[in-house]
């Protein structure tokens, strides 16, 4: 039993009895908080993230943070362990509505994730979001392209470039934290330069000098401790 992360509300996504919970406690984009998404993204099936799809279809609304989908699709792609091959996101423009179409990539062979999603937003709303997210290094999916006819938007195609839930490289915000607080108390640890070949003598005849065996040894300093208990929710 998992709750959904919303605070004030304890619900579970699915109960002991394998009832899917519906979300119908979502009534805003402003919902999707870091947690929940992640919570849901990481359930051992599908079924929940098809059922929050289908609710932010229902809520959506012009200028009401549509584009936040995205980030439900982002934590699909970054935490999802049932998701078979790479994901594909197709953005298309309906008139003043969006259409959602989410495929998974297996061996070449697409499969639609879910049905299309046709939310009440128009496709300008997302460009800047979409900007955002493929500028940022740690973000799963990347944009392909943008098509355009007469001059006017009319989709942007996403995909995964990688399959980001093989790596374990931690987001760089965290690698400069865990950096400040160790570089910094860390200079009697660090490598010892290479050996720069000298004109006319070789590498092999340079003078090695060994340390003192007696020469006192100074304490090492102690690092600060990172807390990295929750290093992937700094992701975003």
């Amino acid at each position: 039993m998992r709750c959904c992360g919303i605070p004030q509300h304890h619900c579970t996504l699915t109960d002991t009895e394998g009832t899917v919970e519906t979300f119908d406690h979502i009534n805003s984009y402003n919902d999707l908080v870091k947690g929940f998404i992640r919570n849901v993204a990481e359930e051992r099936d599908r079924t929940p993230v098809l059922a929050l799809l289908q609710r932010l279809e229902k809520i959506s609304a012009p200028n009401a943070g549509a584009p936040k989908i995205l980030l439900l699709l982002c934590a699909i792609a970054r935490y999802s362990r049932w998701l078979p091959g790479l994901m594909n996101v197709d953005l298309v423009r309906n008139a003043e509505r969006t259409v959602v179409d989410i495929q998974v990539d297996e061996g070449g062979i697409r499969e639609r994730l879910g049905r299309k999603l046709t939310l009440a937003a128009p496709l300008d709303e997302f460009v800047v979001t979409v900007r955002k997210l493929d500028a940022h290094p740690e973000t799963p999916l990347k944009v392909m392209s943008y098509r355009m006819k007469d001059d006017v938007l009319t989709a942007i195609e996403l995909t995964m470039v990688v399959d980001v839930r093989a790596l374990t490289m931690p987001p760089p915000e965290m690698v400069e934290r865990v950096n400040r607080a160790t570089i910094t108390n860390s200079a009697s640890h660090r490598p010892p330069k290479p050996i720069r070949k000298k004109k006319g003598v070789t590498p092999s005849v340079l003078p090695i000098v060994q340390p003192d065996a007696h020469a006192p040894v100074a304490d090492a300093p102690t690092s600060k401790r990172v807390n990295t208990q929750d290093i992937d929710d700094t992701w975003e």
